[in-house]
């Protein structure tokens, strides 16, 4: 039948408002007579929503119809067969009692009567056969075998509305809709018939598997029916104020990372720790973080993540060259640590980014952050007035996935700080952004954070299992799957393997 559809397709073409209508379901009759063809096949449903009686009326009205009638099947309860309109007398009857033959008037297959229907059309006929959304190999085959003579001299012609001729365009290789032809229709509907054959497949494996646990468990075979109306009638699709619709995708988002989880802290009987307040102006002065002892305690993410974080082979990735360090109030979030043997489902996450000239990073916690930043606004003037820069991680990703390797600090948003025309430390950046349990720093610039990404993980054994369960622990499960982070671990730990 493929090959019939091939051999006997005169055109595919895609159907516009004539200057006769602008109504779609009328340019489909239109384009039929001014073809010369003596059936409409609707599988695509164009004429959906109109009824083949007024359909029929519609095409008597054409200058150029040269049937003697219409033969349509009216669905209306009172007559529910075949019928045929005559034209000359406008006199409706039943097939089986007209005075003429379905061969001699024109015949419209309507989408549930193209397929099983069979009428006797003219030898050389030629039919018009629609295309609608997601049609598929079955459907159009048994629309094509309307026509009992097609291969022999009875032939087709294609048509669609344009949304139709763009989806076909874009799975061909063409670039343009007026080179569209039957093989590109015929690629489009396989395409169409595989995605539909996955689709099914869950379907078919489900009543697999509950016909085996009904083998074994004769208990299971009635299953729950849910009969609510909202279930039943309610559409996909609802009007709803922008606020609400904005709140429920953030409940199906960050459902369980947030209030779930304070929760649980509080039940735990764990408190927030008060943060000790430091001269906090002696910063503006420091070169380095080794300039602060005695100001604040700085502790090295290296030595926190080994006393404090599970999975414990964290420690192995490269930390030291990343040079992050945090301040006490950063790290301390709960008080009574003591008691526990990790801290990872306390961690903070990284909001600000401090980065000395020499390379070192500091993290602070929210509180310190505010109060550095009112210091840096109060001194903007001068460009000398400190020996770092005030970073937000977020927008330092943002600034990589924009401008990539070659990231200054004054292209990320809202830094301050001095010397702003120098580079951005990249393997800091991801290192910050991997503690917070994240797995992707910039989709458009995936060879840039590959690069520092490899630096970091190099060192680390069984980089998928560990970062899977850190990543897990941060709340993140539903981010890791067949994210960057996911394939870069699993890449390079059958890189491991091959070596």
């Amino acid at each position: 039948m493929i090959d019939k559809i091939l051999n006997v397709t005169q055109s595919y073409d895609v159907l516009y408002p004539s200057e006769r209508t602008w109504i779609p379901w009328q340019n489909v009759l239109v384009y039929a007579v001014g073809k010369g063809a003596q059936a409409l096949i609707d599988t695509g449903a164009l004429l959906a929503g109109v009824a083949n009686h007024d359909a029929a009326s519609f095409l008597f009205g054409q200058a150029n119809f040269s049937f003697e009638g219409v033969t349509y099947y009216d669905s209306r309860m009172e007559n529910n067969c075949w019928m045929v309109t005559e034209k000359a007398r406008r006199t409706v009857m039943p097939l089986k009692n007209a005075p003429m033959l379905e061969k001699e008037t024109f015949v419209i297959f309507d989408e549930a009567r193209s397929r099983g229907s069979d009428m006797k059309l003219l030898p050389d006929a030629a039919a018009v056969l629609t295309l609608g959304p997601k049609l598929t190999k079955d459907k159009l085959m048994q629309g094509a075998g309307r026509m009992r003579q097609l291969g022999c001299d009875q032939t087709l012609w294609i048509a669609s509305f344009d949304e139709i001729a763009q989806s076909i365009l874009q799975a061909s290789d063409c670039n343009c809709l007026s080179k569209l032809s039957a093989i590109d229709v015929l690629k489009w509907v396989l395409d169409n018939t595989q995605a539909e054959a996955v689709r099914g497949l869950v379907e078919w494996a489900r009543n697999g598997i509950h016909f085996r646990e009904t083998q074994l468990d004769k208990g299971a075979e009635l299953i729950s029916e849910n009969w609510l109306l909202a279930t039943l009638y309610q559409e996909a699709l609802s009007v709803d104020k922008i606020a609400r619709v904005i709140e429920a995708m953030a409940c199906r988002g960050f459902k369980g990372s947030n209030d779930e989880l304070v929760t649980a802290i509080c039940r735990s009987g764990h408190k927030p720790a008060e943060e000790k307040i430091w001269t906090y102006t002696n910063i503006m002065r420091a070169q380095s973080v080794d300039d602060l002892c005695g100001i604040v305690e700085v502790v090295d993410m290296r030595s926190y993540i080994h006393q404090w974080v599970s999975p414990k082979e964290l420690t192995n990735l490269d930390w030291s060259s990343a040079r992050i360090f945090g301040t006490e109030n950063f790290f301390s979030t709960i008080t009574g640590r003591e008691k526990l043997d990790s801290m990872t489902e306390f961690l903070r996450v990284i909001d600000v980014m401090l980065v000395f000239h020499n390379g070192h990073v500091l993290l602070v916690s929210e509180f310190e952050a505010d109060h550095i930043l009112e210091l840096l606004w109060s001194s903007r003037k001068s460009s000398t007035a400190c020996n770092f820069r005030f970073l937000n991680l977020s927008f330092a990703c943002e600034g990589i996935d924009r401008v990539g390797a070659q990231t200054k600090f004054r292209c990320v948003r809202q830094a301050l700080g001095s010397r702003l025309d120098q580079s951005l430390a990249l393997l800091s950046t991801v290192a910050c952004h991997l503690y917070n349990g994240e797995t992707m720093l910039a989709k458009h610039q995936l060879a840039t954070v590959e690069t520092e990404t490899r630096k970091l993980l190099g060192p680390l054994g069984q980089r998928e299992s560990n970062l899977r369960n850190f990543v897990t622990s941060r709340g993140n499960t539903h981010k890791w799957t067949r994210s960057f982070l996911h394939e870069l671990c699993y890449r390079m730990d059958l890189e491991d393997c091959e070596a």
